[in-house]
């Protein structure tokens, strides 16, 4: 019984021992936290119409195809040299120490729910970067693309959508703006001239405004 104890002690004082050694590893490592490593959707009471959004993260093969397609023409910027204005400090605005991780082009749209169950998104293509400041990682928005705001929808059969405007500016690093304006004009299936004649008559005017918060 006396040899049952000694042993059982002789154990419970290396366990004891080994939590000490992990317990001192363990608080010299310093926790990397990451601000925002997902996109989420901020609810703002100022939205109008819009009911979530979609964010594409593109490869600069994907960008430029985006890009051509929204706009009718290429880009001037080959990747590497997007890359590099992406790496360089904004000179603007007051810096703190910090190591830009990952730079990359994106699409974010907005989902917006328009008269009569008719959906629509209105999106703009936006370079974004991570960023890694002391032991915290954020996202933060760099730039909006020129003339890539567009309208869309998937009821193209029995309606037309027709873009006013698409505009996305940036209220801060962190907080993205997209206005949107436009109408939505019913065809009907009889023929051509029906059609052309119900959309002078009929078209729904909307527009609103939606945030995206990283």
């Amino acid at each position: 019984m006396g040899d049952f104890i000694k042993r059982w002690g002789l154990a419970a004082s290396i366990c004891f021992i080994v939590g000490l050694l992990l317990l001192d590893f363990s608080s010299g490592q310093k926790e990397i936290t990451t601000e925002s490593a997902v996109e989420s959707l901020t609810q703002d009471p100022s939205q109008t119409n819009v009911m979530d959004w979609e964010v594409t993260k593109l490869s600069p093969e994907q960008f430029q195809e985006r890009y051509t397609e929204l706009t009718g023409e290429r880009t001037s910027k080959e990747p590497i040299n997007q890359e590099h204005e992406c790496q360089k400090a904004d000179t603007t605005e007051e810096q703190t120490p910090s190591i830009i991780m990952e730079c990359y082009d994106a699409e974010y749209a907005a989902n917006i729910a328009l008269e009569e169950g008719i959906s629509a998104q209105a999106g703009v293509l936006v370079q974004v970067r991570e960023v890694r400041n002391g032991d915290m990682i954020r996202k933060e928005f760099r730039k909006v693309y020129e003339n890539t705001g567009y309208l869309s929808s998937d009821d193209s059969s029995s309606s037309e959508l027709v873009k006013n405007y698409v505009l996305g500016t940036l209220q801060d690093r962190s907080r993205l703006q997209i206005n949107f304006s436009g109408y939505v004009a019913h065809l009907e299936r009889q023929g051509e001239w029906e059609a052309r004649n119900q959309r002078a008559k009929d078209p729904q005017h909307f527009s609103g405004s939606g945030f995206f918060q990283l």
